[in-house]
């Protein structure tokens, strides 16, 4: 009796690893990229946040918090930063996933984001703005930043290349809110193995 109940539970066991890798228990709806061919043989994809319904959160000591109840911690290291949380569409306007914005003001300044894209994978942008140079385009009030392409993860994994943050601010909402479009428009290489 002993014998036949270990010999039922490992044969049970093993069936449910071998069904499990027939049948994935989480399988997140992967919507088609909109990339386009760019001319260096990359692809370029565009990425839009609409201000300011698509921010989830914000902290820094410069602004508002949103929500309320959200506080950076005391200290010298947190004076000059920014954390922002945003839904992330396509070109189309489609929700695609999530990003996260990190900005840093002063000496050595810098903006990072994060791209996350359920079932795709991770984007990893960066921009140091210590250089004047990537503010001197402007567009209206807003600066153009342009940045690399630093790490990826999933679909993004091994591509480099580099991108465009660019702010169309078309004034403000009721609350005093920017209203507008942040877009950030990625050109990517796959750099082989």
């Amino acid at each position: 009796m002993k014998k036949t109940f270990l010999l039922g539970f490992v044969f049970g066991i093993g069936g449910a690893v071998w069904l499990a890798g027939w049948y994935p228990f989480v399988d997140p709806v992967r919507l088609p990229s909109e990339s386009g061919v760019a001319r260096n043989g990359g692809r370029t994809e565009s990425f839009h946040v609409g201000l300011p319904e698509d921010r989830i959160a914000r902290v820094g000591r410069d602004v508002d918090p949103v929500p309320a109840s959200l506080s950076l911690p005391d200290g010298p290291g947190f004076d000059d930063i920014r954390f922002e949380l945003f839904r992330l569409r396509s070109a189309s306007g489609k929700i695609v996933g999530v990003a996260s914005r990190i900005r840093r003001g002063g000496d050595g300044g810098y903006t990072d984001w994060t791209l996350f894209l359920p079932a795709r994978g991770a984007l990893f942008l960066g921009s140091p703005d210590a250089d004047p140079a990537p503010y001197a385009r402007r567009r209206g009030a807003a600066p153009v930043v342009v940045g690399r392409v630093l790490q990826g993860s999933g679909e993004f994994s091994g591509l480099t290349g580099s991108f465009r943050e660019d702010w169309r601010i078309s004034g403000r909402d009721a609350e005093g809110w920017l209203a507008g479009e942040i877009e950030l428009m990625t050109v990517t290489q796959d750099t082989g193995p």
